[in-house]
């Protein structure tokens, strides 16, 4: 989609008007069926308890493997997955995966059980990477339900690895090389991080860090560190239910803090942990819900990068995309993260779906409050750290918040209105130097009631700058514009 960019250095104000026609839908014939996977592969789904399952439709579920199936083909018979130094495993195990489920077994289990190139530097873990989180997201589910096509030695080894990975909390763990790390440099190489495990803290990074020590110290025997992690498992679902996620609604890292919840739905033992990893996934799929609309992912989010400001385009919206859809256009770049959708057995709550597909009476508002970034931090937890307004018209979503500080990181503004060629157009407004990474200015005021909202701004050299569609028409009234 082209797009026109207009800057104008005053207030703005926006009033949308509400269609006296409102649309509909059911979800009907609702019961709890046992996800079958894609019948060209010869993978297992994972068996879980029909307790542990939401309620899921027949029709629902076709459209669940009809989007997979789109996703395998991007991804089949490509010449290279990547490689995997570093944390890259992120996106070359899934591509690998998923070329598996398109038939090109052998070659992607060549890739999957290859020599780590930095196998020196895991020597402790008997040459097994279990550092990177982002690696350790796919080196969960190779192992749990890979497995069996894995060389029965290869799979020994990471077995071993990680009984001594998980023998003690790799996270209070110095490095047997670099011990804490030189702490210099903005990287994060084993050097200068040091520790057994990638020690980064955000949502997304941490879930993959705790639910795979988990997973791992539960299959080795590990009991004392598996405690440990229960108890960390425990604390951030309560905290999601009590007080939020302090990356919230990220249009990039929402799907990479649900995939590990996958895993630890998929392959955990402990009835009160799955239980755990239910809870967390419903949780997520509700607050994505929320904010999915039409294949597009509105605001205002916490850690927004400016690619979501098209149908599509944004990450979360491309892995949501697989359980909601609602979209005429297809998915031009799926998430590496559907892998873990794709192949798990977990299903949203119909209600879920129902709110992503804007299925109830409108219009509607909801008024939320978001928490600080690392809200487990001392005094993090103590009150909200932003306030949302969302609403809800009949052809349209729009929402807004308010903060008590500036915060460069939070895209605070989006409106997204329907398209039947696109799904939805995007209007979005941003008074920072920047128009595709947006943020909350110093001197920033908006107010929002319903449909209206006021924002205002001190003059100053940093220029209101709106992102409209190409056929939207702008006209001049009295120094007012009307989109």
């Amino acid at each position: 989609m082209k797009l026109s960019i207009f800057s104008y250095p005053i207030s703005f104000l926006i009033l949308c008007s509400t269609p006296l026609i409102s649309c509909s839908s059911s979800i009907s014939s609702t019961t709890t069926i046992t996800p079958k996977f894609i019948e060209m592969s010869s993978l297992q789904l994972p068996e879980v308890e029909q307790n542990y399952r939401n309620q899921w439709t027949t029709e629902l579920e076709k459209g669940f493997q009809k989007r997979a199936l789109e996703i395998i083909d991007f991804y089949a018979d490509r010449e290279s997955y990547g490689n995997a130094y570093g944390e890259n495993e992120k996106r070359s195990y899934p591509r690998a995966m998923l070329d598996f489920l398109a038939g090109n077994e052998d070659k992607a289990m060549a890739f999957l059980q290859q020599e780590d190139p930095q196998a020196k530097e895991h020597q402790h873990t008997d040459g097994i990477d279990y550092y990177y989180c982002f690696t350790l997201k796919g080196q969960i589910r190779k192992y749990f339900l890979y497995g069996k096509f894995l060389d029965p030695n290869y799979k020994q080894r990471m077995f071993k690895g990680a009984k001594k990975w998980t023998s003690e909390d790799p996270l209070n763990r110095p490095h047997p090389v670099y011990g804490l790390g030189d702490g210099s440099g903005r990287d994060w190489d084993i050097s200068r991080r040091g520790r057994w495990v990638d020690g980064r803290n955000t949502d997304n990074l941490r879930a993959m860090r705790e639910t795979s020590v988990y997973l791992m110290a539960e299959e080795t025997g590990n009991e004392e560190t598996r405690l440990i992690y229960k108890e960390k498992i425990q604390r951030y679902v309560w905290a999601l239910y009590h007080i939020g996620m302090g990356e919230w609604d990220s249009e990039v890292y929402h799907g990479h803090t649900f995939a590990p919840y996958l895993n630890l739905y998929d392959f955990a033992k402990d009835p009160e942990v799955k239980l755990l990893a239910k809870a967390a996934l419903d949780w997520m799929s509700v607050a994505a819900a929320i904010k999915y609309y039409r294949g597009g992912w509105g605001g205002p989010v916490k850690r927004d990068y400016g690619g979501g400001n098209v149908a599509m385009g944004s990450s979360s919206a491309r892995t949501f995309w697989l359980y909601f859809g609602d979209t005429p256009l297809s998915n031009h770049h799926p998430e590496e993260d559907s892998l873990f959708l794709i192949t798990s057995s977990y299903r949203p709550p119909l209600a879920a779906v129902a709110l992503a597909h804007k299925n109830f009476k409108k219009p509607l508002e909801i008024l939320s409050s978001k928490p600080l970034y690392e809200n487990w931090k001392p005094g993090n937890s103590d009150e909200p750290g932003y306030w949302e307004t969302q609403f809800f018209g009949h052809s349209y979503q729009m929402g807004s918040l308010v903060a008590k500080f500036p915060d460069g990181d939070v895209a605070p503004f989006k409106l997204m209105a329907d398209n039947s060629q696109r799904g939805v157009d995007y209007f979005v407004v941003n008074t920072g130097r920047k128009l595709v990474r947006q943020g909350k200015q110093p001197g920033d005021q908006i107010g929002q009631y319903r449909n209206l909202l006021i924002w205002l701004r001190p003059p100053s050299q940093s220029n209101f700058s709106f992102q409209i569609p190409k056929n939207s028409l702008a006209e001049i009234e009295d120094n007012i514009w009307f989109f």
